[in-house]
């Protein structure tokens, strides 16, 4: 009997550790933030009338004027960074009002670095940095 019993009792054991090794979820697969965003927008002729409007997940939260930079929060578990030219001049509204201006990164929940530009033939561009 005290055979049976232990067996039962070490077969239990075994199916638990199997279980809870399951629902643990690697440490690597866990987004962490909320996370320090820095975007440096540059400064050239092209794309220097309009501001650049900042978005995390669908909500706004910042803007950045040729030649600068800024730092935003984006909160535990964002997943994209949207940038677009803002549409507040008359210029800026005519050529960049069209979603195929926006660009788009994925955030990790880690502290990252963009640079947002224009080409030669004015279109944006947003890129990770070191």
């Amino acid at each position: 009997m005290h055979k049976i019993f232990a067996a039962v009792a070490v077969t239990s054991l075994a199916i638990s550790s199997a279980i809870a090794q399951e629902l643990v979820a690697d440490p690597a697969s866990i987004t962490t933030g909320p996370a320090q965003i820095v975007v440096n927008r540059d400064k050239g002729k092209m794309g220097s009338l309009c501001a650049t409007e900042l978005y995390v997940d669908g909500a706004m939260v910042g803007r950045v004027q040729p030649g600068q930079s800024t730092t935003i929060t984006a909160p535990a578990g964002a997943k994209e960074l949207l940038a677009r030219p803002a549409l507040d001049s008359y210029i800026c509204k005519k050529i960049y009002s069209l979603p195929q201006w926006e660009r788009r990164a994925p955030l990790d929940g880690q502290p990252a670095t963009f640079r947002y530009g224009f080409t030669g033939k004015g279109e944006p561009f947003m890129e990770a940095t070191p």
